[in-house]
């Protein structure tokens, strides 16, 4: 006689258990790879507008800007205007014809973070300044130093920083923190930094 069956056995159950904790096991690092990629295209994405909007700056005023997302210690405000997205000091920069962007937001940096409490603090900048120094061919000698514009961004994790610089750099010799079109200081939490143009 057939006897049915409604449960399940501990035997059963512990093996849709194991599944699951396989299953989870390998998907865990594939969403961790896919929040990183994410934010590897969100830098990517950043610093190509930030670079147009840099030489249409040079092109028009003949300088390079500088400019802070709000995150920053001096970022765009009074006595420090802004010079891609808002007014800038005139006569200084004679020719200017912007806004060429939008404000820096602190969302635009993909790893910024805020501190909770009664006065939360944003932990986070992107900076484009308007010096440069770059060993971007990684043989020692400084390539591209003055003024010019290159895009920062803090804080930034080094293994995210790494995989930036593999989009730029995967070919230059030498310490990857130190050379090519990405440098990586990793001081407090990771200063990520990006050339853009200039420097002689």
């Amino acid at each position: 006689m057939k006897k049915d069956r409604n449960s399940f056995t501990l035997v059963e159950l512990a093996m849709v258990v194991a599944v699951i904790a396989i299953l989870a096991g390998a998907m865990i690092p594939a969403i961790r790879d896919s929040k990183e990629d994410a934010k590897v295209a969100k830098v990517l994405l950043f610093y190509e507008s930030a670079k147009f909007a840099c030489l249409m700056y040079n092109i028009d005023t003949g300088w390079y800007a500088h400019e802070d997302s709000p995150g920053g210690p001096s970022f765009p405000g009074p006595g420090n205007p802004s010079q891609l997205s808002g007014n800038p000091p005139i006569p200084m920069h004679l020719g200017w014809n912007g806004p060429y962007s939008t404000p820096f937001e602190i969302e635009d940096n993909p790893f910024s973070f805020i501190f909770p409490g009664p006065r939360p603090l944003a932990i986070a900048r992107v900076q484009v300044t308007a010096t440069v120094n770059f060993d971007l061919d990684g043989d020692g000698a400084q390539d591209r130093a003055g003024a010019g514009n290159q895009v920062t961004f803090y804080p930034a994790p080094q293994g995210t920083a790494k995989k930036i610089n593999d989009k730029f750099d995967a070919n230059i010799p030498g310490d990857w923190k130190a050379t090519g079109r990405v440098r990586y200081s990793d001081v407090n939490q990771g200063f990520l930094t990006i050339y853009i143009a200039g420097g002689v």
